[in-house]
């Protein structure tokens, strides 16, 4: 082994870990302005009151646009389903996103319910008394419950605390102090 070839062998090792130590510094703060970007509060002109007018809400436009944006288009809703319980139809999704840095598949559920709308002053268990084309409002806005449902546990940007008195703001994870990011590689590196 020629002299310069010794010379590239022993700081190998070295300029690996140093190579290892920026890309997981990259990529951890890469992770983590992603987050921050989810808790940012959404804007004003996205939200409108629910149906009830008892709370805020984000239009279903607007959160499918904004689902597009910050996922690049890769995420669904699938596998609706429903159920009829006394005058009220519950329903459930999946909402699949794909994380646009890691690329890994996560998986939300969102849940919400109507009430089947029959005539006003008849028994709400009376179907023969349902209003006409109930369900055929019904059921997209049960689905578009489901969905804002599901988002909401994205973070703030989702609408996670237009409702709430109290809001939380996690403290960042990632430093960029050198011991931490050594702690963080190590372990990962032990992991493996």
């Amino acid at each position: 082994m020629s002299n310069e070839t010794q010379e590239v062998a022993k700081t190998t090792p070295a300029a690996f870990d140093m190579i290892i130590k920026t890309y997981e510094t990259d990529r951890l703060m890469g992770l983590q302005e992603f987050r921050k970007f989810l808790n940012l509060e959404p804007s004003k002109k996205w939200l409108e009151k629910s149906y009830d007018g008892k709370y805020l809400t984000i239009k279903i436009g607007e959160l499918q646009q904004l689902l597009d944006m910050v996922y690049f288009g890769e995420w669904s809703d699938k596998n609706f389903r429903y159920e009829v319980i006394g005058n009220e139809v519950v329903g459930i999704v999946d909402l699949h996103l794909t994380h646009p840095l890691t690329g890994t598949v996560r998986q939300l559920i969102g849940t919400a319910a109507v009430v089947i709308m029959v005539d006003k002053g008849a028994d709400p268990m009376d179907i023969s008394k349902k209003k006409p084309k109930a369900l055929e409002t019904g059921f997209p806005k049960l689905s578009a419950m489901c969905l804002k449902n599901a988002a909401r546990k994205i973070g703030k940007l989702f609408g996670r605390d237009i409702n709430r008195d109290v809001s939380f703001d996690a403290p960042d994870v990632v430093s960029i102090q050198d011991e931490t990011i050594d702690a963080l590689i190590n372990e990962n590196m032990e992991v493996a």
